[in-house]
């Protein structure tokens, strides 16, 4: 069985302690327009549907699953923080050993 399930807390490098509000662009990111295959113009896309809060790159020995559901991830902490009442996570794992996530 190749899920091992979640890797423990101390497999995991840290990375739950150095999450930090991500410092993006102001600026509206540029992207293809309806008519961008003939004309090559790109224009401004709208008010994104999300705001990214956080992004990490961790490597550990074991596969990682359930990454949310973990009571020390920063899902949790921003839940009892309330004042956010939707977070969307989007977990990549890179086969290994190995693993990477980018989470």
């Amino acid at each position: 069985d190749d899920d091992a399930g979640p890797a423990e807390k101390s497999s995991l490098s840290g990375c739950w302690s150095d999450w930090t509000e991500c410092p993006l662009s102001e600026e509206p990111l540029n992207v293809r327009g309806e008519s961008y295959l003939e004309d090559k113009k790109k224009i401004a896309c709208t008010e994104p549907a999300f705001k990214v809060v956080a992004v990490d790159l961790f490597e550990t020995e074991g596969r990682v699953t359930h990454i949310a559901s973990r009571p020390d991830s920063l899902v949790h902490r921003l839940v009892n923080e309330g004042g956010h009442p939707f977070i969307f996570l989007v977990h990549f794992t890179l086969p290994g050993p190995p693993f990477y996530s980018f989470v």
